[in-house]
């Protein structure tokens, strides 16, 4: 492995002894000879950390982790030395307490709580239960934050945190490429983000994982700024080393609903509109993946992605800056010949230094100024591109849905770019996993301008090789598990060296109606359905919901809580809590709302009829579905769960029904016959 491979994963894995520390367990007999003249002040957590280390990692990662508090005991004090000052710079917006809290008597504090806007008044202390990231009950009922005392399941939090580190161990052993960065990453998020950074003395409202995380970004831009930039750093120099970087892409809101519904392309327009939205959640993720390819950074360089906007770190050399220009122009110029400029993607960066970092809110504030400058000279570095009027393009017709001319070279009224957004909304909807192709040729959903492709599947016998295949001729290629976080259930495959594993939450949930006719097979409900199926008249209804001013948060929110103390760490902390309920919780909010084809009693539910067609079959089907009534929504949950338990011997009780049972139990209302 090289230098900056080692230090990846040493930066990563760093704090993991914090997490085994807390559980009481003690390291080995080998890291008992270690004192603080060797591992520093405050870094006997690095002993546990090794002692895991050592059993999968060459010495020199085990070396910088030992040594990450005192690098001038380290074999490499260089290397070892950036990784001190990025661990450091990532933990710089911690505070001094009065009080000297026990870590394993103090859960993480909810973000979310600290927010403070104009208008609004301050709430009480949230804290988020310690837990895996985890779907397996159905809901996010087990992270939802709440007070101290309802968060903690007895006196402390070391039987927690014995049984997450055996679960971590566990999926630990089943991961064949122990080196690969996103992999680790992905697992250290499912379950390190409940578990507090520090405590003692500090405030307990950084993860582990995003301490981790940050760590990781910075000591890959200090390695990089050493060996591309002119003056090298040193312990005591705190350079402009730094560079943190913001894109933003304007036009989406009229880019998703620029779409019409005449009578000749109605069909397909749910999907149409799913479609488009989430290109343009791929856009934002296939550029941004793009900026740290190109950079030579790591996934965890991407602060924040979401919402058609991204924070990026990285380092403050000559080469970066020349690379972020070619790649706006060459975005903007794609945006031009792909979309008539309808969007357009501001991209700005701003060099800063290690002291900076502790207050990052301010940092955030410069770039959404500087962004909004941006936006006020759309494609002044595109001039020509948007003024070529000499090319001639043929067009025969306008484009039923969004109005733009095209070449008819078939019997369509629908333009190509619809009819790919159509297909997008239609292969996503409940997809199991999203597979993301680094390449120059793409094959599925390909942003071609940021060499990513993107492949939508459900789980299948040939899923693997499949993966294979991509793997032999993409650069890179990681499976996505969907709203899923047992994400390593393809790990016992044997694949290439470039395939990694994660998980992601994405808002893919389609209204289907359960099990179809006898044919057991999930069909989507269209919107003609749904209005069929509404109360009183057959009307949809339609909920849009949109953050305003998302940057406000980052930049004035917490203000009032940690004054200018919103350091790097925090931004990916609020960064991961809030992608965590926009694309988790809200996703599964409406994952909960079904129709069944089958019941086990009528007189709960409004039965009405609907004609169902197949995709891409012409027989159309008249069946009968059931939506439970609201007000017998607890009496049937009871009922199903009395059902469920004696078919299934499981014992359920009524007062665990919301924790344990009430997914189970709507599932066997849907198979029930």
């Amino acid at each position: 492995m090289t230098d900056v491979e080692n230090l990846k994963i040493a930066a990563l894995l760093h704090d993991i002894g914090k997490f085994y520390q807390r559980t009481d367990k003690s390291h080995s007999e080998e890291y008992k000879k270690y004192s603080q003249d060797d591992y520093g002040k405050n870094g006997a957590h690095a002993k546990w950390s090794c002692d895991f280390l050592d059993k999968y990692y060459n010495d020199d990662i085990v070396d910088l982790v030992l040594y990450h508090h005192n690098h001038t005991k380290s074999n490499y004090p260089d290397l070892c030395s950036i990784l001190k000052k990025a661990d450091h710079h990532s933990a710089s917006e911690r505070e001094d307490i009065d009080d000297t809290q026990e870590v394993n008597k103090t859960p993480l504090i909810s973000l979310f709580s600290k927010i403070v806007l104009e208008g609004n008044d301050k709430v009480d202390e949230q804290y988020i239960p310690l837990n895996k990231l985890s779907l397996d009950d159905g809901s996010f009922n087990n992270l939802k934050p709440a007070a101290k005392k309802d968060t903690m399941g007895g006196w402390n939090l070391v039987p927690e945190y014995n049984r997450l580190w055996d679960e971590f161990n566990f999926e630990f052993e089943l991961i064949q490429n122990k080196t690969d960065f996103n992999t680790l990453l992905a697992l250290l998020k499912k379950y390190a983000s409940t578990m507090p950074s520090a405590a003692y003395k500090s405030k307990s409202d950084i993860s582990l994982y995003d301490h981790s995380k940050t760590t990781a970004a910075l000591a890959v831009s200090r390695y990089l700024f050493n060996r591309d930039g002119d003056v090298k750093l040193t312990q005591n120099n705190d350079l402009n080393c730094y560079l943190a970087i913001e894109g933003d892409i304007s036009g989406i809101q009229k880019f998703i609903f620029k779409i019409s519904s005449p009578q000749e392309a109605q069909s397909g327009m749910s999907k149409r509109l799913r479609g488009r939205s989430l290109y343009l959640a791929l856009l934002c993720d296939a550029i941004a993946t793009y900026i740290a390819e190109e950079l030579e950074l790591c996934e965890a360089n991407i602060l924040f992605c979401g919402g058609g906007r991204f924070t990026i770190i990285g380092p403050n050399t000559k080469m970066a800056k020349e690379k972020l220009a070619e790649i706006k122009s060459k975005l903007n110029k794609f945006f031009i010949d792909e979309f008539n400029a309808e969007l357009y993607l501001a991209l700005v960066s701003i060099e800063c230094c290690g002291d900076d970092l502790a207050k990052f809110g301010q940092i955030t504030r410069k770039l959404s100024n500087k962004l909004n400058e941006d936006k006020k000279h759309k494609f002044s570095d595109n001039l020509d591109e948007v003024f070529n009027f000499d090319e001639e393009i043929k067009y025969d017709d306008l484009c039923s849905v969004c109005g733009t001319p095209y070449p008819k070279k078939e019997d369509s009224v629908v333009c190509k770019t619809c009819k790919n957004h159509e297909k997008l909304g239609q292969n996503a909807a409940n997809a199991d996993y999203m597979i993301k192709c680094i390449t120059d040729k793409g094959e599925g959903y390909f942003i071609e301008p940021a060499n990513v492709d993107y492949h939508f599947l459900n789980k299948s016998r040939d899923i693997a090789d499949k993966i294979n295949s991509w793997s032999k001729t993409c650069k890179k290629v990681e499976v996505i598990k969907l709203n899923d976080t047992n994400f390593l259930d393809l790990a016992n495959h044997e694949f290439e060296s470039n395939v990694s594993f994660s998980f992601s939450f994405m808002g893919n949930t389609v209204p289907n109606l359960g099990r179809f006719a006898d044919n057991h097979k999930y069909m989507p409900l269209y919107f003609e359905h749904l209005a069929k199926i509404s109360n009183g008249a057959n009307k949809l209804g339609v909920l849009k919901m949109d953050v305003d001013n998302l940057g406000l948060i980052f930049s004035e929110g917490l203000k009032e809580s940690y004054d200018e103390n919103l350091g790097i760490s925090r931004v990916s902390a609020l960064s991961s809590q809030l992608d965590m309920f926009f694309s988790g919780f809200v996703n599964n909010i409406a994952s909960e709302f079904k129709v069944y084809s089958k019941v086990f009693d009528e007189d709960k539910f409004d039965k009405k009829e609907l004609e169902i067609q197949n995709d891409n079959e012409e027989i159309k089907e008249s069946v009968f579905v059931y939506k439970l009534r609201f007000e017998n929504y607890n009496e049937a949950i009871y009922k199903l769960s009395d059902l469920y338990s004696s078919k299934k011997g499981t014992g359920l009780s009524k007062d665990k029904l919301d924790e344990e049972g009430l997914n189970k139990c709507i599932l066997y209302g849907e198979l029930y016959t």
